[in-house]
Order: C-alpha cells, then sequence, then structure tokens
C-alpha cells in the first residue's frame, strides 16, 4: 500500500489530476463527489469535481500534457512511507530474531518432567 502512494505522489502520476478524475466521473453515475461544486476555501484541497474544466480528458483523444492536477503532490508523504516500510521491515526482522532466539533457547532447556513416559493417560472412575 506505501509503494502505490508512493507511485501516486511522483510528479508524473495523474493520481489527484483531471485527467484522471474526469474520465472517471464521465464513466462513473452517482457519485456525489463528482457531481459537487467544490465549497472549499481557495487554500484548501477541493471537495467537488463539478468545476473541473474536463473537456481535453473525456473527448476521448490524446490526454494533454498539463494533467490539470488539482490535488498537490508531496515529497513529505513519500518521505513517511519510505520510513513506513523501513519500520516494517525492522519489526519483521526484529520479530524473527526474537522467534529463533525463544526457539534457540526453548531447544537448549532440558525435557524432563514434560512428556508422559508411562503411555497414554487413562481416567478412571471409582463406583
Amino acid at each position: 500500500a506505501l509503494r502505490g502512494i508512493i507511485h501516486n505522489q511522483r510528479p508524473d502520476s495523474t493520481w489527484g489530476c483531471a485527467a484522471l478524475i474526469c474520465p472517471s466521473c464521465h464513466n462513473a453515475t452517482g457519485l456525489a463527489i463528482c457531481a459537487r461544486p467544490s465549497s472549499a476555501p481557495p487554500h484548501a484541497l477541493p471537495n467537488g469535481w463539478a468545476g473541473l474544466d474536463c473537456g481535453p480528458y473525456t473527448g476521448g483523444g490524446p490526454v494533454p500534457a498539463d494533467l490539470g492536477c488539482v490535488l498537490p503532490k508531496s515529497q513529505a508523504v513519500i518521505g513517511w512511507c519510505y520510513a513506513g516500510i523501513a519500520a516494517t521491515a525492522v519489526a519483521l526482522v526484529a520479530g524473527l530474531v526474537y522467534a529463533t532466539a525463544l526457539h534457540s533457547a526453548a531447544a537448549a532447556q532440558p525435557r524432563t518432567g514434560l512428556l508422559n513416559t508411562r503411555g497414554p493417560a487413562r481416567l478412571e472412575i471409582s463406583p
């Protein structure tokens, strides 16, 4: 999942751009975000796509060089994704080391008293 976010945050990605949003809204029916104009203030992220100029992106022709991105890409998000991947890898390695150490410690312990050497257990019921 984090690799997908990293891919979406690359400058050449169409994620968050009219080049991807417009065809999706054009081909789908009933998506409220596609029919709703954005009511967000100018400094905030849009919360509706009805105001997008989708003409160049839904005509079936080649996608324009300007992807019409309305959601900003972030190097900080990419950095945090790589940090999450690294933390997951460290946790995996630590878990494997811990499990190996527990297994080795258990194998080194004598097994006296743990095994039933008299055969199967029997349940005797007194009258």
